[in-house]
């Protein structure tokens, strides 16, 4: 009688742990590390100067004058190109194709909200906010 060849083994099972990077809780945020500074010296939040905005204007429409499809051969990404018109609120200024525009659009008020409270601040104060973590 020849004995049976052996049989395989069952691959081992692996088990797997997920840890929540938040504490125990799911809907626990991560500490806080960040350094604010007030800036004492407007404390009305008004002034879009200090943010580096020379004028605030409203965008009226945008459309991308670049295509980004897939569906071309080439693989070389383009640089995107936008045509906006901006509500400049009836102002002098006036704006030559080529020009550079900065635009910084606001965040939505909920989160503005949100992260005033968790960091225990007043509305319509200007701040600078840093991050202590080199990784953000």
């Amino acid at each position: 009688m020849s004995e049976a060849p052996p049989q395989p083994s069952a691959p081992a099972k692996k088990k797997i742990v997920l840890k929540r990077a938040a504490g125990t809780n799911a809907n626990e945020l991560p500490a806080c590390r960040i350094k604010i500074e007030l800036d004492s010296d407007n404390n009305n939040g008004d002034n879009m100067e200090s943010l580096g905005c020379k004028q605030v204007a409203t965008i009226v429409s945008a459309r991308y004058m670049t295509d980004n499809s897939n569906d071309s051969e080439s693989q070389v990404d383009i640089k995107r190109v936008i045509e906006m018109t901006l509500d400049l609120n009836d102002t002098n200024s006036s704006y030559q194709p080529g020009d550079y525009v900065a635009v910084y659009a606001p965040n939505p008020d909920y989160q503005i909200k949100t992260l005033i409270s968790r960091l225990q601040l007043t509305e319509n104060k200007v701040i600078k906010i840093e991050s202590l973590d080199s990784k953000y």
